[in-house]
């Protein structure tokens, strides 16, 4: 169950229900429980969802037994609510007073490569100092493998294409 605020498109009334989902087969439907009040203005409609989830929550203990009161439910979930509009009122943010400060590129090299360092694969071959080429190699297959997910060979290919051409 929940409260849902329903508004016609012509009228400023807006009418606070309690539905039911209902699930048959893949279509979901929903069941007015009950039909709240209708508001004028946002002092009344505050007012009539608290009393939704007073309703609700004694309906809710109702049909199954519950480890709080009625009430106390109640008071939760309208602290919650409170607190999420209270958050979603501090995250609002006005576009025009944004300015872009500077900008990043990164690419795949400096983004993957250090999960990859992290991951321990640059320690893969033995005695890294001695085989610095081939730890190049590894490292750029890899890379290559992230940003154009080929086959292996193609792989090896482009990067030996890139490493003699470029």
């Amino acid at each position: 169950m929940f409260v849902r605020v329903k508004t016609s498109p012509n009228s400023p009334k807006k009418s606070v229900q309690i539905v039911l989902s209902i699930r048959k087969g893949k279509t979901v439907s929903q069941k007015i429980v009950r039909h709240v009040g209708t508001a004028l203005d946002d002092d009344e409609l505050a007012k009539l969802k608290e009393l939704a989830e007073y309703i609700k929550a004694k309906l809710e203990s109702s049909s199954n037994p519950t480890l709080f009161r009625p009430e106390t439910v109640a008071e939760m979930a309208i602290a919650a609510r409170k607190a999420k509009e209270k958050q979603e009122e501090e995250l609002r943010v006005n576009l025009k007073n944004l300015r872009e400060e500077s900008i990043i590129v990164l690419g795949i090299h400096e983004v993957y490569g250090t999960i990859y360092k992290d991951l321990g694969f640059d320690k893969v071959i033995k005695n890294p100092q001695r085989n610095v080429a081939t730890n190049k190699n590894l490292f750029n297959i890899v890379m290559a493998r992230i940003a154009n997910p080929s086959s292996k060979r193609a792989s090896k290919c482009n990067s030996v294409r890139e490493r003699f051409w470029n």
